[in-house]
């Protein structure tokens, strides 16, 4: 199976872990300059994105989405507008919640797509990247690796909600250069 079945298959719960300060994807150097340059952002929502238009779908039906990200006490560029994605996406039904980065260096470049967990169908895949960010596919975890990501996903109960970290976040505190 492969990361794009898991997407096609999950029928429960589909859970992120972002744990990099930064990463590299082309299709999103464009709107990165905008932010950074503090031009206006395209409208992302479930008429432009179908990212959006899925999870929309899937979570009127009934299935779950969460996303749990490390964040920098000073977040980086990309973190900031990460943040304003994550506004998007939660309109469309995913629950995000946020950790400081500090505190669990154990889950720096861990990040995993872990679904149905709890399920006899329950996967997970691994998420590979390079130094800079960029993405070099997904490997499916070895069953025997499966509660120790269910582990990491119970974080969850100590993170913070998304809604609660915008009463504080201060875009302009971010570190523009990465």
């Amino acid at each position: 199976m492969s990361l794009v079945d898991g997407f096609k298959n999950f029928t429960v719960s589909a859970f992120r872990l972002e744990t990099l300060p930064a990463y590299d994807v082309p299709d999103e150097v464009e709107e990165l300059e905008a932010f950074r340059a503090g031009r206006s952002l395209p409208e992302r929502s479930v008429r432009t994105s179908p990212w959006l238009a899925d999870m929309a779908a899937s979570t009127a039906a009934g299935r779950e989405w969460r996303r749990l990200r490390l964040i920098s006490a000073q977040p980086t560029m990309y973190e900031a507008w990460e943040v304003g994605r994550y506004v998007e996406s939660q309109a469309c039904g995913e629950q995000v919640r946020l950790i400081d980065r500090a505190q669990h260096p154990e889950l720096v470049a861990r990040d995993f797509w872990l679904f149905d967990a709890g399920t006899p169908t329950a996967a997970a895949y691994l998420m590979q990247y390079d130094e800079q960010g960029g993405f070099h596919g997904a490997d499916q975890a070895a069953a025997e690796l499966l509660p120790g990501l269910v582990a990491i996903a119970e974080l969850w109960n100590n993170a913070v909600s998304l809604n609660t970290y915008l009463t504080t976040f201060d875009s302009g505190r971010a570190q523009l250069s990465a």
